[in-house]
Order: C-alpha cells, then sequence, then structure tokens
C-alpha cells in the first residue's frame, strides 16, 4: 500500500512541476540567447550611390507601408492599365516612362502622389532618390524629382 501512496505522490508532484519547468527553460533559453550580427552583402547597389542622410533605420512604419504598397500594388495596376510604360532604376535614379496622353489626363494630384511614393520607396530601399518621368514615344520629360525632395513638373 505504501509503494501505491508514493507512486501517487510522485506521479502527481511529476505533472505539477514539468509545466513550470519547461516555462522556465524556455525563458532562460531566450534570455541567454546570443544575437548574431546580420551579415551584410558589402556589394548591394555597388553602383548606386545612397545618400549619407537616410537609411533603413530612420524610415517610420507608415514610410515602408508605402513602399510596399508602391511595389506590390501601384505600379504593377498603374502598368497594367498602360500609364507606365517602364519602369527602369540605374545608377542615375530612377527613370519611369508613361503613356503621354494618359499622363496628361491625370490630375496633379495623382503625378504629386506617384513622385513622393516613388520618392519614400526609393528611400525605404536606399536606392537614388532622383527620378525622372519620360514620354515612352518622345522622350520628353515631363516630371522630375531631385534628391533633395524637389518636384518640379513640366507640361
Amino acid at each position: 500500500m505504501i509503494d501505491k501512496n508514493i507512486k501517487f505522490k510522485l506521479r502527481r508532484r511529476i505533472c505539477r512541476y514539468t509545466p513550470l519547468f519547461v516555462l522556465l527553460s524556455i525563458a532562460f533559453i531566450i534570455i541567454c540567447q546570443v544575437e548574431k550580427p546580420i551579415p551584410v552583402n558589402k556589394y548591394k547597389h555597388e553602383f548606386v550611390f545612397t545618400s549619407p542622410f537616410f537609411s533603413k533605420k530612420e524610415c517610420s512604419p507608415d514610410e515602408k507601408r508605402i513602399a510596399i504598397n508602391f511595389s506590390a500594388d501601384t505600379l504593377p495596376g498603374l502598368m497594367q492599365k498602360g500609364l507606365i510604360q517602364k519602369y527602369r532604376r540605374n545608377a542615375s535614379g530612377t527613370c519611369i516612362f508613361v503613356n503621354g496622353n494618359l499622363w496628361k489626363g491625370r490630375s496633379e494630384y495623382f503625378r504629386h502622389s506617384l513622385l513622393t511614393e516613388v520618392f519614400v520607396y526609393n528611400k525605404v530601399n536606399d536606392y537614388k532618390l532622383s527620378t525622372k518621368i519620360i514620354d515612352s514615344v518622345s522622350g520628353k520629360l515631363y516630371a522630375q524629382l531631385s534628391s533633395s525632395a524637389k518636384m518640379d513638373f513640366y507640361d
């Protein structure tokens, strides 16, 4: 009879203290875990000059959301509608080739918003900030965004 009673008490103690032991072990592992540095590719954007005034650490959550929205929704949508013919990024900045008739039909607010989204996208991804909006047929410059966030529209 004593053996059964001892076994019962032992089983009860194990069931009672096992979850606590597991939680304490997990907490200890998390606290003592050494953070490994993230490897940085030193050749990332090798030929693109990035501004020393902006870095990914300085981007707000809203800017990151705008950048994700631009790459996932705005750019493909405008390409599908035919407004943007080509989107090219190189060492001198970003060039967006547009359909001239559709660009002229857009409001000034739309044009300003598009350039702002491109600026935020380039800033978040550490690309060169200058952007040009060019007619895909005639090569006429419609808008320009300099690296100092100055927007110029040429109509």
